[in-house]
């Protein structure tokens, strides 16, 4: 068994990971939704979808949540995170990061945007977590965030 245990300890990553569900809180009328219930088959979450799908419905829509890494103190985003594998479309509903987070004490945010924007452009950001998580990452461990609410619109 220790064998197994050497063998694998490699496996994780060099590194900590975040686990993290979310829900998407509708600020106008206290509405918790599951971002599967509201999910089209593009894995976009939206507020109305017609016949499956959420391009061009009005109201609310997230297109992906990425885990935003910061200094606790400045609530800057970390320079050294990893650049891969902290984001999912809304309708997964869920995202652990790969073993790629250093060590340290972080804030931990979540951040829904759509790729299709340029990232400077209003828009880009559809939602964000009303408050960080602060967190200290360890190697080999997995820090987790049960569910954290994005907050959205519905005017």
């Amino acid at each position: 068994m220790l064998v197994c245990l050497l063998a694998c300890g490699g496996c994780l990553g060099k590194d900590g990971a975040v686990s993290v569900r979310w829900r998407i809180a509708e600020r106008e009328t206290g509405n918790l939704d599951d971002p599967r219930d509201v999910a089209d088959d593009t894995g976009v979450c939206c507020q109305a979808h017609d016949a499956g799908r959420c391009a061009g419905q009005p109201g609310w829509r997230i297109t992906r949540v990425k885990v935003i890494i910061s200094d606790p103190d400045t609530l800057v985003p970390e320079p050294d995170a990893p650049t891969s594998g902290l984001d999912a479309p809304c309708g997964a509903r869920e995202l652990t990061t790969p073993f790629d987070i250093k060590e340290g004490l972080f804030a931990i945010t979540l951040r829904a945007f759509d790729p299709a924007i340029d990232p400077s452009a209003s828009g880009y950001i559809e939602a964000e977590s009303p408050s960080p998580e602060i967190r200290t990452v360890r190697k080999a461990e997995i820090v987790n965030l049960d569910i954290v609410e994005l907050s959205v619109s519905t005017q």
